[in-house]
């Protein structure tokens, strides 16, 4: 039993990306910017979420689901390449 007319695969257009390099000084901002994220992290989970009615909320749900994403996404920050970004001399980077 063959089928008359087979579906066809889609075929989508794609783009083959080079490899992403983060000098130390990138890597120190990706540190930077960990830190400055865990005391937004810590302002939503310990200020706003009580303040808008805690975690029963819709909305306290969501805040909590972006908090997440964002560590997801970014990798946490690149965090396994976190020494990298330690090792460069200037703690704060200014650009």
């Amino acid at each position: 039993m063959g089928m008359k007319n087979p579906p066809v695969p889609h075929v989508a257009e794609a783009e083959i990306l080079n490899e992403a390099h983060l000098s130390a000084k990138d890597m120190a901002s990706m540190n930077a910017a960990r830190e400055n994220f865990e005391q937004l992290e810590a302002f939503i989970r310990e200020a706003l979420i009580p303040a808008i009615g805690g975690y029963r909320t819709e909305l306290s749900s969501e805040l909590e689901a972006k908090v997440m994403n964002v560590r997801v996404l970014s990798a946490n920050f690149c965090w396994k390449h976190r020494h990298l970004g330690q090792m460069h001399d200037a703690r704060e980077v200014r650009q």
